[in-house]
């Protein structure tokens, strides 16, 4: 085998910590790298501590480390004759059933004496991985030098699987984070600082597809006209700003177009850490919370549902205190009381809550009446 040879199984195993579908080449690739027939690689979860101490009590009573080591299949058939220790005194007698487990669910398996093989159980703190390569037994048995050989991947094979479960561990929060975004019934997105998209929820993919105000474009979000895309880029920086100045600002918030009250209008806050970027695209046609279920929902006086209403229209607290001529005091009093009964602390939170409450529903309440026995 080249060193070509070896660079493109190194390549093939640091793919298949990031994409389970390049196992089967990896699979393909370390078969021909051990000059076997075939190749499999399986993710075990388990107790790693019952793995670690039956490799422990093996060790000791055979001398062979089982971890981490390509060995042949004789080798794994000697583990056998050692299970029939369990029920001394020590780990055996204590953790004999895990071991047990752990033995035929992974040791076993590697003493199958129909083929000749080389194979490996690669330990982490996630897990066992079972490597095992066969060659059918018409063939030489494989040697020192074919043991030595691929006890070099090792390394790489134990990073593979740390980044394996890492990846899958991150895929599950962005499907759970998907999930949260889809009840808003106002299109959401979360955005890098480069306007690259990192999580849209069904309405904003919806949104987006039809390439009007907005649409996505090699994972990132544009604008179609230019006067748009600057302000898009505007807001972007603006949000930033705000984060690291530490300022409890609102959000951004603009219309695209001619910023008629028709047109859609984008409400954009930096969110914690300010790496991201919440993004709600409100459209005018979009259904809204009626004043009535927003004020039962979170008991608000009515002027403090105007001030909510006002809010998530786009207006600021200024041009609400001056279009209802009231004193900025008493406004900032009306807002503070909102926010402590909508348990928000930022006005940029209290917009990107009432932004969600259309995906909300409020039933009629029946009046019940209990009656008590004298």
């Amino acid at each position: 085998m080249t060193a070509t040879g070896v660079g493109h199984i190194v390549d093939s195993i640091y793919n298949a910590g990031l994409d389970e579908k390049a196992l089967s080449t990896l699979a393909r690739r370390l078969a021909e790298y051990a000059g076997a027939q075939t190749a499999t690689l399986s993710l075990h979860t388990c107790d790693i501590r019952a793995f670690l101490g039956l490799r422990d009590c093996l060790l000791a009573e055979a001398e062979i480390d089982y971890a981490d080591q390509f060995l042949t299949q004789d080798v794994w058939r000697q583990a056998a004759k050692y299970m029939d220790s369990i029920g001394r005194t020590g780990p055996w007698a204590r953790d004999g059933a895990a071991f047990k487990e752990v033995y035929q669910r992974l040791y076993l398996p590697l003493g199958d004496d129909s083929t000749f093989s080389l194979n490996a159980l690669i330990a982490t703190e996630h897990g066992v991985m079972s490597v095992a390569t066969q060659r059918p037994t018409v063939n030489a048995p494989f040697s020192a030098a074919d043991a030595s050989k691929l006890q070099t991947l090792v390394p790489h094979l134990r990073r593979m699987q740390i980044t394996r479960h890492r990846v899958q561990f991150l895929e599950a929060q962005a499907s759970f984070a998907r999930n949260a975004l889809d009840c808003y019934a106002y299109p959401t997105l979360v955005i890098l600082n480069d306007r690259h998209i990192v999580l849209a929820n069904a309405a904003a993919r919806a949104f987006l597809s039809r390439k009007e105000s907005l649409f996505e474009q090699d994972g990132k979000l544009f604008a179609p006209q230019a006067g748009d895309a600057r302000k898009l880029a505007a807001a972007v920086i603006k949000a930033q700003q705000g984060h690291e100045a530490g300022e409890a600002r609102a959000a951004e918030i603009f219309r695209l177009g001619t910023g008629a009250p028709e047109d859609v209008r984008l409400i954009m806050s930096a969110m914690t850490g300010g790496k991201t970027i919440l993004v709600i695209l409100d459209d005018p046609a979009a259904p809204r919370i009626s004043g009535t279920n927003l004020a039962e929902l979170y008991g608000l006086t009515a002027a403090e549902t105007a001030l909510a209403e006002a809010l998530l229209r786009g207006e600021t607290i200024d041009t609400f205190a001056d279009s209802r001529n009231v004193r900025m005091t008493t406004v900032r009093s009306q807002l503070s009381s909102v926010m402590r009964k909508t348990d928000t602390e930022r006005q940029s939170q209290l917009v990107a809550l009432l932004s969600r409450l259309p995906a909300l529903t409020l039933r009629e309440h029946s009046e019940t009446k209990v009656f008590a026995a004298s």
